[in-house]
C-alpha cells in the first residue's frame, strides 16, 4: 500500500484530529476497562486473559461499525462518484478506505501489546511470545470482523441501515457461537456428530482463539468451561489449536475481501461509466 496516497493521507488526516483521536482512544478503552471488570475471569488471577478477552470484543464491535460508515456513508454521499473521476485506481481507493477505517483499532492493538509488554518486564510470569500470539490472534479477528462490515457495505451499497443490521448479526453468531448451539447440540444423541458440530463452534469462537493463543494460561480450568463447555458436548474433549483457527479466520476474510473487491470495482467502473 502507498502511504502517499491521497486516499490514504486523508482518511488518516481526518482521524489523527486531536480532539477526535484523543475522544476514541479514551472511548475504547474505557470500553475495554468496562468489559474487564465484568469478567469474573478478572477476579480469579486470570487478569492478563481477561484484558485480552475485552480486547477481543471491543475489535469485533468496534471495526465492522466504522468500516460500515467508512463505506455505506460514502455510497449514501456519493463520494464513491467523485473518486471514479479521478486518475486513482479502485484498488487503491479500496484498500486505502479499508486501512483508514482500521485505523483507530490498529492503535488500541499496538498499545495493549507495548504496555504488556513492559509490565512483561517485571513480571516474569508473562512471556513475551504468549503475548504476541495473543496479540496476533486478535488482529485476525480484528481482520475477519472489519471483511464482515465491509463485505456487507459494499453489497448493500447506499443502505447504512440494512448493512450495519446483517453485519452485527453476523458479528453476535461469532460472539455467541459456543452457547447459541449449546441447547440443539445437548439433544444430539450420537456423539461423533455433537463433537463435530461442537468443534465447528469452537474454531468459531474468537474468544477461544486469543484464550488458547495466550498459552500460559489454561482456559480448560476456568469457570467458562466448566459451566459452558463442558455440559454441551461432555468433559475431556481437547480445544482447537488457535493457529488451525487464526489461519482459517484469515483464509475466509480473504475470500470475501476478494469478494467485496470485485463488487465495489464493478460498481465502481458502473458509476465511471
Amino acid at each position: 500500500m502507498n502511504f502517499q496516497n491521497p486516499i490514504f493521507k486523508l482518511e488518516i488526516k481526518s482521524r489523527l484530529r486531536i480532539k477526535k483521536l484523543i475522544l476514541a482512544i479514551i472511548f475504547r478503552l474505557g470500553f475495554m476497562g468496562f468489559v474487564f471488570l465484568l469478567i469474573p475471569l478478572s477476579n480469579i488471577g486470570k487478569g492478563l486473559l481477561a484484558l485480552l478477552l475485552s480486547e477481543t470484543l471491543l475489535v469485533l464491535l468496534f471495526n465492522p461499525g466504522s468500516v460500515c460508515m467508512a463505506f455505506s456513508s460514502d455510497f449514501s454521499r456519493r463520494s464513491i462518484r467523485d473518486l471514479a473521476l479521478t486518475k486513482i485506481s479502485p484498488l487503491s481507493i479500496f484498500i486505502c478506505k479499508f486501512a483508514g477505517a482500521n485505523f483507530y483499532s490498529f492503535i488500541i492493538i499496538i498499545l495493549s501489546f507495548l504496555i504488556m509488554l513492559i509490565v512483561s518486564f517485571f513480571n516474569e510470569n508473562l512471556q513475551f511470545m504468549p503475548l504476541m500470539f495473543a496479540h496476533i490472534a486478535i488482529i485476525a479477528i480484528a481482520f475477519a470482523s472489519s471483511v464482515i462490515g465491509l463485505f456487507f457495505s459494499v453489497i448493500f451499497n447506499r443502505n447504512i441501515f440494512t448493512s450495519t443490521l446483517f453485519t452485527y448479526i453476523l458479528i453476535i453468531i461469532l460472539i455467541g457461537s459456543v452457547i447459541i448451539p449449546g441447547p440443539a447440540i445437548t439433544r444430539i444423541k450420537n456423539q461423533e456428530i455433537k463433537s463435530y458440530i461442537a468443534n465447528v463452534a469452537l474454531y468459531a469462537s474468537p474468544f477461544i482463539i486469543t484464550s488458547r493463543a495466550l498459552g500460559s494460561i489454561d482456559i480448560m480450568r476456568t469457570i467458562y468451561m466448566y459451566q459452558i463447555a463442558d455440559p454441551i458436548v461432555g468433559p475431556g474433549f481437547t480445544y482447537p489449536d488457535w493457529r488451525y483457527a487464526g489461519l482459517l479466520y484469515f483464509g475466509l476474510s480473504s475470500i470475501f475481501l476478494s469478494m467485496a473487491y470485485i463488487v465495489f470495482r464493478l460498481r465502481f467502473y458502473r458509476i465511471d461509466n
